[in-house]
């Protein structure tokens, strides 16, 4: 009954925690772009800052919390300050607060979610841990949809009143973490334990770390705040129905991963992972198009990509690494380093390319096809991934 209490307690907080972030992003996005006037470029550093922030913060928290017996306090720490930072947005009036904030904002988020993440883990049989994870990150990922939609509802409000709900949504979190039970260690099997706190196998993992890389540069036009501004900008949308349309490609994309990450988990035999990431290319394929519906289809099917890649990879790796915590914290840093990286790039290719371009005649989005290439290396490194872990 401990751990079943735990881990509800943790997807509770996955689910308002995600909301909160998610509900200052197009806030900001829109603030940065529209009033501050910024190019796509800095939309873009603005992102990635928080990304590398989180990276860096991502491998200090895994490490902390493998070592300290009450890891809530790490969690505890992020979520708090979390509602004090996410306030001061609305009193940013050039770029460098926001990039400033942003840093701040992105160096709580790791101590927020890796010991939440690592709390999986141990609250997780590994026969079960693949689904675990899938579930934390479906409902993080509802938690950050349905923030879509309540922002196209508070949008006519003004920015404060939704940064102020984002504050209390923390405050919020904050309060649940202080109710999950510390975990004990695993007395009644020492090689789970001792395979708990070991030596991380890096060579067992690196693949993994490097398929995570690759794939979260793709992704880096799904994430942040760059799909607020390039599809109302490249749509003609209104900010309301930008939030809405990714509200819904989010959904349909989370009913998709979620069918996926069962059939990987109870047949894991099956190339799930491979067929999944062949959605990549395609779905950057579709958003290229221009075409409204295909645009969605496209955004959905990034969003599979993520919800089934996510949790594999930190299954794969927290049953080889020899340090679940660890490795979960290496592989969120380098998924948000590569996402970093992609963030830069594609705002510097929107200013550079612009929304669109003509091919015989028809109109095509540029933006999301100069990915294709590194969504390709995903493919193959996911292929190859496949393969050794088969062995």
């Amino acid at each position: 009954m401990k751990a079943v209490k735990a881990y509800l307690l943790v997807l509770i907080v996955s689910f308002t925690g995600s909301l909160a972030f998610r509900l200052s992003i197009p806030v900001v996005a829109y603030h940065v772009r529209e009033e501050l006037e910024a190019p796509a470029l800095v939309i873009g550093f603005i992102t990635a800052s928080y990304f590398v922030m989180r990276a860096l913060s991502a491998s200090i928290s895994g490490e902390v919390s493998s070592r300290i017996r009450d890891y809530r306090l790490v969690p505890i720490v992020g979520f708090s300050a979390s509602a004090i930072v996410v306030l001061a947005y609305a009193y940013t009036y050039t770029w460098v607060m926001v990039v400033l904030l942003r840093l701040v904002q992105g160096f709580l988020a790791g101590l927020m979610w890796i010991p939440l993440q690592y709390a999986v883990s141990v609250y997780s049989s590994e026969s079960w841990r693949g689904k675990a994870y899938a579930v934390y990150f479906i409902v993080g990922a509802s938690g950050a949809q349905l923030a879509n939609i309540v922002y196209a509802l508070m949008e006519p409000y003004g920015d404060l009143t939704i940064l102020l709900l984002a504050s209390i949504l923390y405050i919020v979190s904050t309060l649940i973490v202080l109710f999950i039970p510390i975990p004990k260690p695993n007395t009644s099997n020492r090689r789970s334990s001792e395979k708990a706190v070991g030596d991380l196998r890096l060579s067992e993992i690196a693949p993994v770390l490097t398929a995570g890389f690759s794939v979260g540069f793709t992704l880096s036009i799904y994430y942040g705040d760059i799909p607020y501004v390039y599809v109302r900008e490249a749509l003609g949308l209104t900010r309301q129905d930008t939030a809405l349309l990714l509200a819904v490609t989010g959904f349909l994309g989370l009913g998709l991963g979620l069918v996926a990450s069962h059939i990987a988990d109870r047949y894991p035999d099956k190339p799930i992972l491979e067929l999944t990431i062949v959605l990549l290319p395609l779905g950057l394929l579709l958003i290229g198009s221009g075409w409204l519906w295909l645009v969605i289809v496209g955004f959905s099917l990034l969003t599979v990509v993520s919800r089934v890649f996510t949790p594999l990879s930190r299954r794969i790796v927290t049953i080889k690494s020899g340090n679940p915590a660890r490795a979960v914290g290496y592989l969120n840093a380098l998924s948000n380093v590569g996402m970093a990286i992609g963030f830069i790039y594609v705002g510097y290719m929107y200013d550079l390319l612009g929304v669109s371009t003509r091919l015989m005649g028809l109109k095509l989005l540029v933006l999301p096809l100069t990915l294709l290439p590194i969504s390709i290396m995903s493919l193959i490194l996911t292929f190859y991934l496949a393969r050794v872990l088969r062995r």
